[in-house]
């Protein structure tokens, strides 16, 4: 059966590196696979199946994509379009329509940032086949409450190794004073939607009431760097805090580190969190997307009271009190958790039995 997947570009990004997975879990089982974008970028291209096809549509405008969409889906006519993003998914309903192409959008966010934004995508649900997201928050802002269909709920697929031992070392962190510090780590882009501001005013905050000394990995870029770079020095946390660039191996930090700690103001199904918590590592993470759910509601890590520096410092405190043998509990019942709910092949199959139910097959 043939498949068309849509999204705007290949960006380093989390939705990105899902589609990417998908495309060769369908290859790898006899689809037909063509990889949409608009714009021709190539994160995550060594990783992407040889037999799966790609094609840049280009433009610069939305109605030129569109019309270069609907005429590619009429030449290719395939069993099924599957739309990922917010731009992919308003173009992609409208094309799919034109064409007479069945059409699935996959929610990986419960708001594509603004209501006006999300008001458009939940008024459009109805020219889907089907409608899926990896979080059920989505239902009443991305998917009309009153929808006589179902919104599916299928999670992320891990594909990394569960719990395994990493070899080799990370370059120097911290000075030496510092190594029995309790060492934090967040690993993500920077930008306004991880809330890292707040996680810095945090972090001071619990430096100050907490009698065991911390640091602070951060680990990624973004256009955020320099404002918190400035952050950094303006708290006086030079000697603690380390913001580290872009590293090719989060696996090692965070088995070296004792916490992961995710502030964010957004999510959908973090991937950095799920690969944390099959590093048996234990996490803190704001209530946004499905985080909440994928902890457990706080058996498989702690989950803040909200998104503000206060609500982030506290939950932080209440991991670092824990014995470490609680903290033990908690990542292992986090690495079950992936290995039952996450698994490659388990999540493939929802998507192959939704798909093949889309196109009426």
């Amino acid at each position: 059966m043939s498949i068309f997947l849509f999204i705007g570009d290949l960006y380093p990004g989390g939705a990105e590196r899902q589609l990417i997975y998908l495309c060769n879990g369908l290859v790898k089982r006899g689809w037909q696979v063509t990889l949409v974008t608009i714009k021709g970028g190539g994160a995550y291209q060594d990783l992407l199946d040889s037999r799966v096809t790609r094609c840049v549509l280009g433009g610069n405008s939305l109605l030129t994509v569109m019309w270069r969409l609907t005429k590619f889906l009429r030449q290719g006519r395939p069993s099924i379009l599957v739309n990922l993003l917010f731009h992919a998914t308003l173009l992609g309903r409208v094309a799919a329509s034109i064409a007479r192409v069945s059409c699935v959008s996959s929610y990986r966010n419960i708001s594509y940032g603004s209501a006006q934004r999300d008001a458009l995508v939940r008024l459009t649900a109805w020219l889907d086949t089907s409608t899926l997201s990896n979080v059920a928050g989505a239902r009443g802002r991305l998917f009309p409450t009153r929808s006589r269909r179902q919104l599916h709920i299928i999670p992320n697929m891990y594909l990394g190794k569960i719990g395994a031992p990493v070899e080799g070392h990370l370059r120097q962190l911290h000075s030496e004073e510092h190594t029995s510090a309790f060492h934090w780590c967040f690993v993500g882009r920077l930008q306004p939607q991880k809330n890292l501001s707040a996680l810095l005013h945090a972090f001071k905050q619990l430096s100050a009431v907490q009698p065991l000394p911390m640091r602070l990995s951060i680990a990624g870029d973004g256009r955020e760097a320099e404002i918190l770079q400035a952050e950094v020095e303006a708290l006086e946390l030079i000697g603690s805090v380390k913001l580290l660039g872009h590293i090719s191996e989060p696996d090692q930090l965070f088995r070296e580190a004792d916490a992961l700690v995710l502030p964010s103001r957004w999510e959908g199904m973090p991937n950095v969190l799920m690969e944390a918590m099959a590093a048996g590592t234990p996490c803190v993470a704001t209530p946004v997307g499905a985080v909440s759910d994928m902890l457990g509601h706080g058996l498989r890590g702690v989950v803040a009271r909200g998104t503000t520096s206060d609500a982030i410092a506290e939950a932080m405190g209440r991991l670092m009190v824990m014995l470490p043998a609680e903290r033990q509990s908690m990542a292992d019942s986090a690495k079950r958790y992936i290995v039952q709910a996450c698994d490659v092949e388990t999540v493939t199959d929802q998507w192959e039995a939704l798909l093949r139910q889309a196109a009426g097959q």
